[in-house]
């Protein structure tokens, strides 16, 4: 009989700890946050590579790049690099509001509050879509995420390229080609050209310089000038850019291949 009780006993103490147990994990699990869902405003945050092009008004063309912070709050901070109707200017930081639903639609709002661009998260927030909702506009606009620190090297190696817009007139311009970065500021650009209907084919030899924020510039020491504004998103796989050439507005975008 006292062989029963002390089992019954141990029985009931090993019991009595499971449950104690349990109740101290669920108290204890109650303290861990809840993971933040892929699509939402708090899911959209950090900082994204930005390129936009079109026309904020019929016959006034427009693209700009720049960089975007996203706060996970529903604010944003931006500064960026436009080019309207051929001028290029670097503008003010400037913020404003966003806000990203659970089925990966949102809006993005300025500082007044007025609603600009409707959107779209993908590829798990690495990518945002978005278009002008601003009425006489016809703007296309997409953020990239950008990834860590950044400098000359961290774009090293062989990118193929596109480069899609208009130059001085009005004349259209695509381009498509190569260009090799050394990791130290140098760079060769092969590329085949279509300017108003009329093809060529170009080499050319130019630097680069990469800032710790990733935003940079390619220079051409045969203009002897500034002839883009870039950003570096993905962590050097691509990079987004813009023609900073009086006339033009062309955007530009880099991929690596290897």
């Amino acid at each position: 009989m006292n062989i029963t009780r002390r089992t019954m006993n141990a029985t009931r103490l090993i019991a009595t700890g499971a449950v104690m147990a349990s109740m101290i994990a669920a108290c204890g699990a109650s303290d861990v946050a809840s993971p933040v869902p892929a699509c939402s405003t708090a899911g959209l945050v950090g900082s994204y590579g930005m390129q936009r092009n079109g026309q904020t008004v019929p016959g006034t063309a427009t693209t700009s790049v720049g960089l975007v912070v996203f706060d996970g709050k529903g604010n944003y901070s931006v500064q960026q690099t436009v080019s309207v109707n051929g001028t290029s200017t670097t503008l003010p930081p400037a913020s404003g509001s966003y806000v990203i639903n659970s089925d990966c639609t949102g809006s993005e709002s300025d500082a007044s509050g007025k609603v600009i661009s409707t959107l779209a998260v993908v590829h798990g927030g690495d990518q945002v879509l978005g278009m002008s909702v601003v009425p006489g506009s016809s703007m296309t606009v997409h953020f990239e995420r950008v990834t860590g620190a950044c400098s000359n090297a961290t774009i090293t190696g062989d990118y193929a390229f596109q480069r899609n817009g208009q130059a001085g007139g009005g004349i259209t311009l695509v381009a498509l080609g190569t260009i090799t970065f050394d990791g130290k500021g140098n760079q060769v650009v092969a590329q085949t050209i279509d300017r108003g209907g009329t093809i060529t084919t170009v080499h050319l030899v130019g630097t680069y310089t990469i800032n710790g924020d990733c935003s940079g510039t390619q220079f051409d020491p045969g203009l002897g000038k500034v002839i883009s504004s870039i950003i570096v998103v993905h962590g050097g796989d691509e990079i987004l850019g813009m023609s900073t050439t009086q006339g033009n507005n062309v955007v530009l975008h880099y991929e690596r291949i290897r």
